[in-house]
């Protein structure tokens, strides 16, 4: 192939080859030099039969028929297919759902097990709902807007769709020309209503859920052998007897109400069973007699130097040493009077009562709370589970419990105990005439029936027999749990921890979702984003990615400093190819017909001056 000189035909357009459709830098030398001339073309055939041009003195060519230059216009749903806008809108779509798993999961739980609260996962969703609604519309906005300019439209259309994704208030003042993005730029703007719709939807409530749990309970199903008192003579009464540290331990508590602290485990809240322990069991029998006290009363005629006594109100307590048992029995004998006309102060009942109290295990009904131990109902009265053996029945020695030379009572210790705090002997004294009545101990004083009472000699008393078993039961129930670790019956192991199986309740802070605010949520959320997804529509038509960027479009509109190649380039491609092209907004003079003209544009540098304050642009 030689070169050669050709000089191109005037009359054809195509093959015109100007050096003015060279581009090269702004910023080179020769673009900056408006006196550079023009070098003569020398023109090649090539061996495919096209032309090709190069300009003496440089190494620049181009083909006449720019064969193998620009991009091709490529529509297809697949290889135009907008991956950041579709994604977007399923990203949303799956914001709204994680919502509902969120508030779904987090119902009804507490809020320990939440390292950060739900609210903190909504609001997040929310954000990322929101600014995912955003890409997807500006991605639907270049698609609207590209195809409006493919099927042909107005400069004002094009005006219209730009600035209704530019601007929610250009959008919503365009009235009559309301369009698809206005309307999908309304659902952006509307969307964020959904975060403080969505933060209402959760909140904290205290609950107190009841559910099943296993206790541990370490506490002696009876009360051991010889552990509550010891014998220091040989004589068989109470007298030589005193309680041992465990008793006294316990006889103290209960005197000043001190709390029942327990070590059971298994239990996080309050919990509420029965466990078994030790205690006693009353076998009584009652009968009632009719008295009338104030016959008692001496005539009236004189005063009575002497004075006789009766009671109306007595309480004793009696240990049977049993050297066949060995296992002391205790008993105690109670009189009221508990029946007495107001009126009269006649017809008067004396109740009598005799129990006898054996011991035996008992089912306790229990609350925990903490480290502390209250009793459900009252004890006095409960279910037995087993009569506990006496000592001779399970062959203990008289060392353990009874005997003649013995060290040790097993229920000795209780009747100390009820002889100290429940003796008590309430009295009638005709003294001179006159009635006096003598209260001079603390149950006397607390069975008093007062408002039953009228006058001397016809007071009424309650029976105490409940009061003093609850009692008795107490402390023998705090001797329970003192000998966990104590030999059990005639073994020398403790006994095992009970298990038990109680009803848990605990004082917690659960989160509560309110549905009501999820659906309101969840509709406006997917209608807003259903508003956005019809600016997708025809991307399929288009033939290259597209942006609305001002370089893009200004190309689009054959801008003369954008001249050149890259008419169909992506915004990418044609920043690489005029990227470097100079330019500046600025007054330029033009001859257009014989009339100078003054006009404002964006031109090379070298072309223009700065815009002059008060002068006129055509």
């Amino acid at each position: 192939m030689n070169p050669s000189r050709v000089d191109p035909p005037a009359d054809s357009e195509e093959n015109t080859m100007s050096s003015s459709l060279v581009d090269q830098p702004a910023d080179s030398e020769d673009n900056n030099n408006n006196k550079s001339q023009t070098a003569p073309l020398l023109v090649e055939v090539t061996d495919d039969g096209s032309l090709q041009a190069q300009s003496q003195g440089t190494n620049e060519t181009t083909s006449s028929s720019r064969q193998g230059q620009g991009s091709e216009w490529s529509p297809g749903a697949l290889r135009q297919f907008p991956y950041s806008g579709i994604l977007s809108l399923f990203g949303c779509i799956s914001c709204i759902a994680a919502t509902i798993v969120i508030l779904k999961a987090s119902d009804g739980q507490p809020t320990d097990d939440w390292s950060l609260s739900p609210t903190v996962y909504l609001a997040l969703l929310t954000t990322a709902l929101n600014r995912l609604a955003q890409v997807a519309f500006s991605e639907g906005v270049k698609i609207v807007w590209w195809r409006a300019a493919i099927r042909g439209t107005t400069v004002s259309h094009l005006h219209r769709y730009w600035a209704s994704g530019d601007s929610t208030v250009s959008a919503l003042r365009l009235g009559r020309g309301f369009n698809i993005v206005s309307l999908a730029k309304l659902a952006v703007t509307l969307i964020a209503i959904d975060q403080p719709l969505i933060q209402r939807a959760s909140s904290v409530v205290a609950q107190h859920p009841e559910n099943p749990v296993s206790v541990s309970a370490p506490i002696a199903p009876e009360i051991p052998y010889g552990y509550t008192a010891s014998q220091f003579g040989r004589a068989l009464n109470v007298a030589d007897a005193s309680m041992t540290v465990p008793m006294l331990a316990a006889f103290g508590a209960y005197n000043s109400k001190a709390a029942i602290i327990h070590n059971f485990t298994g239990c996080a809240g309050t919990c509420t069973g029965a466990v078994h322990a030790g205690g006693f069991t009353a076998d009584c029998s009652t009968h009632s007699i009719a008295v009338d006290v104030l016959s008692l009363i001496p005539p009236v005629s004189g005063l009575q130097q002497s004075h006789t006594s009766m009671s109306p109100f007595n309480v004793s307590w009696n240990v049977d040493f049993n050297l066949t048992r060995r296992t002391a029995d205790i008993s105690f004998l109670t009189y009221f009077i508990n029946k007495t006309s107001p009126e009269t102060c006649t017809s008067t009942i004396m109740v009598q009562k005799q129990c006898r109290l054996q011991l035996a295990t008992l089912e306790y009904p229990v609350q925990l709370q903490g480290e502390t131990l209250t009793f459900t109902e009252a004890i006095d009265n409960l279910t037995v589970i087993s009569l506990q053996p006496s000592a001779a029945d399970v062959n203990l020695t008289v060392e353990e419990d009874g005997g003649l030379l013995y060290t040790g009572w097993t229920t000795v210790g209780f009747a100390l105990a009820a002889t100290a705090i429940f003796t008590s002997k309430a009295t009638y004294n005709w003294i001179q005439g006159a009635i006096q009545l003598s209260l001079p101990d603390v149950l006397s004083n607390q069975f008093m029936n007062i408002e039953s009472s009228v006058g001397p000699g016809c007071a009424n008393w309650t029976d105490p027999t409940s009061y003093m078993l609850s009692a008795i039961n107490e402390m023998a129930f705090r001797i329970s749990l003192s000998a966990s670790n104590a030999k059990f019956g005639n073994t020398s192991e403790p006994p095992q921890p009970q298990v038990l199986t109680m009803k848990q309740m605990r004082d917690i802070n659960v989160f509560k979702s309110d549905f009501r605010y999820l659906i309101a949520s969840t509709v406006l959320s997917l209608f807003f984003v259903l508003l956005i997804t019809p600016t997708f529509y025809g991307w399929w038509l288009l033939g290259r990615n597209v942006s609305l960027n001002p370089i893009e479009t200004a190309k689009a509109f054959d801008a003369e400093l954008l001249q050149g190649p890259g008419s169909n380039a992506p915004q990418d491609e044609l920043i690489r190819i005029v990227g470097m092209r100079k330019l500046k907004l600025g007054e330029i003079h033009l001859d257009y017909q014989g009339t100078a003209e003054t006009k404002l544009k964006l031109v090379d540098p070298a072309d223009a001056v700065g815009p002059r304050i008060g002068t006129l642009y055509a």
